[in-house]
């Protein structure tokens, strides 16, 4: 078992949606460096600074930590601090959620102060699909490599259906569907221009309130 993550956390408690979340993980994605994304949403570097690193990360193959040293925009100190909040991915999560306006600075403190009492336990991510697997046929006693079988197939058509824009719906589990995010403005971090971010579409999991009560 591991510890939730702060973003679980928030849609849990219904202080975020799944999709508020996406659109600032896009927003870490877009900066290509957890450690931009952070000092970004500190106000410690802008967007035209960011333009500055990435070029210089592209002609030297400096990594971020070299990059804003030699340009003279972080210290060794400001950087290790934005290292050590990099690690504790809930304070950089809430940063970007406040960036993209999907939170109230205020709020995010409110939750990070309860955060820690009501964290839950969640299953780990190293539980793999052989591990899976390997739990159904000890306990039904199946040959291993069927039980492969009907768990990849099971995937699949959950894939498949999803990719037609159906839902799946498991009992006492959960419901997979998708969500469509318009196109929406955004900004170029290496010019500051406004750029076009193109439609998409995300899959997501709601989970059953018999399984939500049962973890609770």
């Amino acid at each position: 078992m591991a510890k939730e993550l702060f973003g679980q956390y928030l849609v849990r408690m219904g202080k975020v949606t799944q999709a508020d979340i996406e659109e600032a993980l896009l927003l870490q994605e877009v900066l290509e460096d957890t450690l931009g994304a952070t000092a970004l949403a500190q106000d410690l570097i802008t967007f035209k600074q960011v333009g500055d690193i990435l070029d210089r990360m592209d002609d030297s193959g400096e990594n971020f930590s070299e990059a804003t040293a030699a340009l003279g925009l972080l210290n060794d100190e400001q950087i290790k601090k934005l290292q050590t909040e990099v690690e504790q991915n809930h304070f950089r999560l809430g940063q970007l959620l406040v960036a993209t306006t999907k939170l109230s600075k205020t709020g995010l403190e409110d939750q990070l102060k309860t955060f820690p009492a009501e964290r839950l336990l969640v299953p780990g991510p190293n539980v793999t699909k052989a591990d899976i697997v390997g739990r159904v046929a000890e306990r039904t006693g199946q040959n291993s490599k069927m039980v492969k079988q009907m768990v990849e197939t099971l995937l699949e058509s959950i894939g498949e259906e999803l990719a037609d824009g159906g839902r799946v719906t498991l009992k006492n589990f959960g419901t997979f569907s998708t969500t469509f995010h318009k196109a929406r403005k955004g900004r170029n971090p290496r010019s500051g221009e406004q750029i076009e971010i193109p439609e998409r579409v995300v899959a997501q999991l709601k989970f059953s309130r018999n399984l939500r009560e049962a973890v609770e």
